[in-house]
């Protein structure tokens, strides 16, 4: 008997009857097991659909592959923290005076 089942983020939260809470996948494959409230199940399937959404991508500014962490994250830490600013600062700083000039 489910007292409790509610779809987060793609995964199925469920209470079980021991009063704790596991979260399965979308083929009915338990990923994380015995929460023993409701949030921290939530929590966990948070984490484990963040997981899933990572993948490999080109950094927008370097063209570095990196693990990204969903589409909004299209920068590699480096270029996001500056590292290599200059590279691309200088790129785009050209680009902008030959739009300038009419070129």
């Amino acid at each position: 008997m489910i007292v409790y089942d509610t779809e987060h983020r793609g995964l199925t939260v469920r209470r079980q009857r021991d009063g704790t809470y596991d979260v399965f996948n979308e083929k009915g494959e338990r990923v994380s097991e015995g929460h023993g409230e409701r949030l921290v199940a939530e929590r966990s399937a948070d984490r484990i659909a963040w997981k899933t959404r990572r993948r490999t991508r080109l950094c927008m500014t370097c063209q570095t592959p990196f693990p990204s962490d969903g589409a909004h994250n299209r920068m590699c830490n480096p270029c996001r923290t500056g590292a290599h600013a200059g590279d691309w600062m200088a790129s785009a700083s050209l680009a902008v005076s030959s739009r300038r000039r009419g070129a």
